[in-house]
């Protein structure tokens, strides 16, 4: 609204929009998601901060003070005289919010990657190993390796940072590839195998989620059936549990109801107005 923007729950305004999160769990497939593999580093960045983000307030937590403090940080790389003294704070606080957010983003992949290969099989009805790979600020494991790593790297990194006025190693660079039977899928899989591997992807996300929080995630499929041949439509819905309450938009409805184990309730939408279907009110 013109003062800005009010989020509420049950009526009741809440102050940050991190409270929103994890409310109202939904996975959500688009159109766009096709473009995951060309996107730019940040989107798929996202894309884990917010799938990790419904399931933990813990990760919201960290994620959001570490943004504060390389928010504080490039501020400080600005000023015409460094603060030697205050980047050291700076950077051994990001440092220990760095550890749980390289933790949990970890633990997300993994868990992903458990039915990632399974799911893609049943949907594209090939044997395929599909992965995701996490590649972030350092390879080690263990806290202290990391911690000693993620310090030596900002501190090999601090006369390039002055220069660029900017946080050049961290967290905030990470990024995800996706591979297909070991190659990546940006230069290996076809447009229509990307559709089965980003379709396996969201339903590995319900049972994350499901997992995590026990309780089904709401699923929208927006255009869900374009390219899809009818094999293939048949295996997408023989995967998606009927107690996923399930939200689907299509211009060609005779094409989906074939495809649906139950009677749907089904509303058109005509120049911005939502109304029950003519047919279906027979």
């Amino acid at each position: 609204h013109g003062k800005g923007k009010t989020l509420m729950i049950h009526q009741k305004p809440v102050s940050r929009s991190s409270e929103f999160i994890g409310k109202l769990n939904a996975v959500l497939f688009a159109p766009s998601d096709l473009e995951l593999f060309e996107a730019p580093p940040k989107v798929r960045r996202r894309l884990m901060d917010v799938e990790i983000g419904k399931v933990s307030p813990r990760y919201m937590q960290a994620l959001s003070a570490m943004m504060k403090l390389l928010k504080e940080r490039n501020s400080l790389l600005k000023r015409e005289h460094l603060d030697n003294a205050m980047l050291e704070v700076l950077d051994q606080q990001m440092i220990e919010q760095q550890l749980t957010i390289i933790a949990m983003r970890r633990q997300f992949i993994a868990k992903m990657n458990e039915s990632l290969s399974r799911t893609y099989s049943a949907l594209a009805e090939e044997e395929a190993q599909v992965s995701a790979a996490y590649h972030t600020i350092t390879e080690q494991t263990e806290p202290d390796a990391m911690r000693e790593e993620i310090s030596r790297k900002l501190l090999e990194n601090r006369d390039r940072d002055r220069i660029l006025k900017t946080t050049s190693s961290g967290v905030h660079r990470d990024d995800l590839s996706f591979q297909l039977n070991g190659r990546d899928v940006l230069s290996y899989a076809s447009q229509g195998q990307r559709r089965m591997i980003v379709l396996a992807w969201k339903l590995s996300l319900i049972d994350f989620i499901a997992e995590r929080l026990n309780e089904l995630p709401v699923l929208l499929l927006d255009d869900v059936l374009s390219e899809l041949d009818q094999q293939k439509r048949v295996n997408l819905f023989s995967l998606i549990s009927p107690e996923i309450q399930t939200f689907i938009t299509t211009t060609e409805i005779a094409e989906l109801l074939p495809f649906l184990s139950r009677k749907p309730k089904i509303a058109e939408i005509d120049s911005g107005q939502i109304r029950p279907w003519k047919e279906d009110m027979n």
